[in-house]
């Protein structure tokens, strides 16, 4: 499939198998997969904002994990086995900012079966439902609407708590949540290749036959969106720097546009027009607004004769945070005023300026930004000491943590004092957009910026919050690969023996900054923590099936109170 195919979206059939994608990837050697391991345990005990905290949360070393794989990876038989093996060390951290990236070969690939599900709830009734299939792809009567039960000999609740294990979910809610959204699709950015090379799946039709089929995973690249560039910023370029994004919720909500709406790819490709890029029904009794920006979509809604916004952002991921802002701002105003919806759901984060800016179109007093701390080591030091504003080549100012950094060495701080990252004078400079009472709809795969984002709306009290989910994902941090971290501390003592490039174009995240939030959250860091809702609901099939229509109607009820 050549890659102007995939920007038409995703042809099933003409995917590679698993098992053929897996024989053109080059295998790694012990000495390379020995480097990566050991350029890993040394980022993350230099640099790993968070590391205090999961070893004593989760008991937990990491570090000396790593380090024992090194010694005995050579006892590891199979490629995709190494990787599984890092990738689990990792996934026990529980945080999405710190991963490990498979190698090129892997890189913005795709592991896949032809549908999606969903959790639906009926009363105290659990039921994971096939909510799209690709055409052609399955016969009947497997369809959406049917009910998975067993998953390759397994009940399905089962599977799903043991792939949850291997997602890295910040929390129960996240880490459930996350499997699901997973459960047909293996971004291969940080998820080892699935170790089956087909399913077996069991289910029950709506009209209650039971009937198994088998489905084989298939393999495809990942499509960019529209004009909103997902090609990696360059090293430590400022974009990059100032990211707080899941890259892997981010591959999976790509995927999907490219797979069961591909008529989106087409207007983005062709016209960098975009009305909308969600991929199920329209949502009932709602106009849509258009607006050109691919990761939002807007609606004027009417219940009981009086008029509501609905405003989705799937993403704060920009490199033009002024256009971004300025379109929602043009977008808010053609809205009904008297009321709004923003939805949050599953959003992955991005720019931490887009989605800290954007609140100040909802308040009246200055918002405050969330504050970023450094873990307070040497190299930290080190890093911090090299960009300053005597550094002609500097990315990002990072001398107003150098001081506290060195106290600590002298003091035993664990971590630096804590400073904004988005200038507050950029914030406040903005007015009011919204004159309306705003609600919020949040999930368990809201995450990283649209934590931050989430934290930065209740603790400046503009309104109730609304969650699918019992929490948000709870990533509270700002992340650097890395490439990055290489660059910046470059010609530096503590680089010698880390490689510039990893082995095979392997890469590391690592959360450099941990957020501590402001406001009503005065002091609390926002890893694992997350923000729970008012209240809470529980998806239903309908919602499933039919665009929402319980989930909003719920949203309109605590917004018209």
């Amino acid at each position: 499939m050549s890659a102007s195919d995939v920007l038409d979206g995703v042809e099933w059939h003409e995917c590679q198998t698993l098992a053929a994608f897996l024989l053109t990837v080059p295998p790694l050697t012990v000495a390379e997969k020995r480097n990566i391991i050991e350029a890993a345990a040394g980022v993350l005990a230099d640099h790993y904002a968070h590391l205090p905290h999961k070893r004593s949360a989760h008991g937990i070393d990491p570090v000396a994990r790593l380090r024992a794989l090194a010694r005995s990876v050579e006892d590891i038989s199979t490629e995709t086995g190494f990787h599984a093996e890092l990738v689990q060390v990792f996934a026990e951290m529980r945080d999405l900012h710190t991963v490990y990236t498979l190698p090129t070969a892997y890189a913005g690939m795709v592991a896949f079966l032809p549908f999606q599900v969903g959790i639906a709830h009926e009363g105290a009734t659990r039921q994971v439902i096939v909510t799209h299939v690709i055409p052609g792809a399955v016969h009947a009567p497997f369809a959406e609407g049917v009910e998975i039960v067993a998953w390759n000999g397994v009940p399905i609740w089962r599977a799903i708590e043991k792939l949850a294990a291997y997602t890295g979910g910040s929390n129960r809610a996240a880490s459930q949540a996350r499997a699901v959204a997973a459960f047909t699709q293996r971004p291969l950015l940080r998820l080892a290749p699935p170790d089956e090379m087909h399913v077996e799946i069991e289910y029950v039709t709506e009209a209650g036959n039971r009937h198994r089929t088998r489905l084989d995973w298939r393999v495809c690249r990942l499509v960019s969106d529209g004009h909103i560039a997902h090609k990696p910023a360059a090293p430590a370029s400022p974009h990059c720097l100032t990211l707080a994004l899941d890259d892997m919720g981010d591959a999976l909500r790509r995927h999907r546009k490219s797979t069961y709406a591909p008529h989106v790819l087409h207007a983005e490709k062709n016209a960098f027009h975009v009305e909308h890029d969600e991929y199920h029904d329209e949502h009932p009794h709602e106009e849509e607004v258009p607006t050109r920006l691919s990761q939002v979509r807007a609606w004027k809604g009417v219940v009981d004769g009086k008029p509501f916004g609905h405003l989705r952002i799937r993403s704060f991921n920009t490199r033009d945070p002024d256009g971004f802002l300025d379109d929602l701002e043009s977008l808010l105003r053609r809205l009904p005023q008297d009321g709004l919806i923003i939805d949050v759901r599953d959003n992955p984060g991005g720019l931490m300026a887009a989605a800290e800016r954007l609140l100040q179109f909802f308040s009246d007093r200055p918002i405050q930004p969330v504050r970023m701390e450094f873990l307070a080591t040497e190299a930290n030091v080190k890093l911090c000491g090299s960009q300053t504003p005597a550094n002609p080549n500097m990315a990002e100012n990072l001398s107003r943590w150098l001081p506290s950094l060195k106290r600590a060495q002298q003091t035993g701080s664990v971590w630096s004092n804590a400073y904004p990252m988005t200038d507050p004078n950029e914030i406040r400079s903005a007015e009011r957009v919204y004159p309306g009472p705003v609600l919020l709809i949040t999930s368990a795969l809201s995450y990283s910026a649209a934590d931050i984002f989430i934290a930065g709306f209740r603790d400046h009290h503009l309104g109730k919050i609304l969650g699918v989910h019992s929490n948000t994902g709870a990533g509270g941090a700002n992340r650097w690969t890395y490439s990055d971290i290489i660059t910046l501390l470059k010609g530096e003592r503590l680089t010698a023996g880390r490689p510039p490039v990893l082995p095979g174009g392997a890469d590391l995240r690592v959360a450099i900054r941990r957020a501590v939030r402001v406001g009503a959250g005065e002091g609390q860091e926002l890893e694992e923590s997350g923000i729970e809702p008012d209240e809470v609901h529980n998806l239903t099939r309908a919602d499933l099936m039919q665009g929402d229509v319980d989930l909003i109607a719920h949203a309109v009820r605590m917004l018209r109170s």
